[in-house]
């Protein structure tokens, strides 16, 4: 083989491992939250249902915190569970279940040079990066669908809800392109260099 193509192999197998532990390390973690076919779930006072003195009602789909106490009511012939958040009482535990949610982009200032992870707004979010004129009609994107989780080195944020990023390819040539800002996560500051 010629050391091109050599050095572009090595470059490969040395830069997946890489990328994969990075999309791997974006996996939101499931949280627990209401799970009905639809209706609404009453939130007791004690681990017992009576009739008349639920404290409050909760939807489906949101996101509460089981402290891990349960207990069986015999009356109901139901597992208990008590929860912390957002109110504290206990609810049936058959309806609680689990979501994955990804964590929103935190706020960001402008003008900075930063770190920043990729997020979506779901799991399976596809983000591309664009070229000047954004994502105008027409527009093609530089890199299509750039694995949540990854780490932009360079990241600089302008007050057009849009972030300038650098990302590095296997064969670590840069794509300089633009991200929309609510899409990055976990913004710290790159110290100069000296």
């Amino acid at each position: 083989m010629n050391k091109k193509l050599m050095s572009l192999l090595l470059v490969l197998v040395l830069a997946l491992p890489m990328v994969f532990v990075t999309v791997n390390a974006l996996a939101a973690d499931p949280v627990d939250v209401v799970k009905t076919s639809g209706g609404v779930l009453n939130v007791w006072a004690g681990p017992v249902k009576k009739a008349g003195t639920s404290i409050k009602t909760l939807k489906n789909g949101t996101r509460i915190y089981p402290t891990g106490e349960k207990t069986y009511s015999t009356a109901d012939k139901r597992w208990m569970a008590y929860i912390s958040a957002p109110v504290e009482g206990w609810v049936d535990a058959k309806y609680i279940g689990k979501k994955t949610v990804v964590v929103a982009a935190d706020p960001v200032p402008v003008g900075n040079t930063y770190k920043a992870k990729l997020v979506g707004t779901a799991p399976n979010s596809i983000i591309n990066i664009w070229g000047e004129k954004l994502n105008a009609k027409g527009e093609k994107p530089l890199m299509k669908k750039v694995p949540l989780g990854y780490i932009f080195d360079s990241v600089q944020n302008y007050s057009n809800k849009w972030s300038k990023v650098t990302f590095k390819t296997a064969n670590l040539e840069p794509v300089v392109g633009w991200v929309q800002t609510r899409f990055l996560a976990n913004q710290t500051v790159v110290p100069p260099t000296k």
